[in-house]
């Protein structure tokens, strides 16, 4: 509580231009609620369809036919199942450790020292943030004296091509 206006910091009004405005907590700035209404508008529907899609069976011309566990029950009866969760589980905390431990190197670099090129430093935090990381990896398995292969092939199998 304020000891000058006896109000809540949080419920204090403002006087601007001789009008009073409403509490800091309330007001929202339009860029926000437009990007916040863009995330939920891009998020939201593919969720739902995804989690409708997997409680139904599909019939051959696409629409939902019986309500269904039968595929969550498969996924927990997968003998595979529990291996790959530890490693989703393992990937995703090395690296969040990683990326805490750059991030942590970048902005005493950045904050802390008078360090030639620490603008560059800088620069590389913001455009990595833009740049998306399927490029990266392309560039990366394209440019390496090694050819790494995908994971994600359009190419038909050998085996799956007619003999002639």
């Amino acid at each position: 509580m304020d000891a000058c206006t006896g109000h809540e910091d949080g419920e204090r009004a403002t006087l601007r231009h001789g009008k009073r405005e409403a509490p800091l907590r309330t007001r929202f700035s339009p860029p926000v609620l437009i990007l916040a209404v863009l995330l939920l508008a891009f998020i939201v529907p593919p969720a739902v369809f995804l989690l409708n899609a997997s409680l139904f069976r599909t019939r051959p011309d696409g629409s939902f036919d019986q309500l269904t566990l039968k595929f969550y029950a498969q996924l927990f009866a997968s003998p595979f199942f529990l291996e790959s969760l530890w490693n989703t589980f393992v990937y995703a905390v090395g690296s969040a450790v990683v990326a805490v431990a750059l991030g942590m190197i970048q902005a005493l670099i950045v904050e802390r020292t008078d360090a030639p090129g620490r603008g560059y430093v800088f620069l590389g935090a913001i455009v990595s943030l833009g740049v998306p990381q399927c490029s990266i990896r392309s560039a990366g398995s394209c440019c390496s004296a090694r050819r790494v292969p995908s994971t994600i092939s359009c190419a038909p199998h050998p085996a799956a091509s007619p003999r002639r």
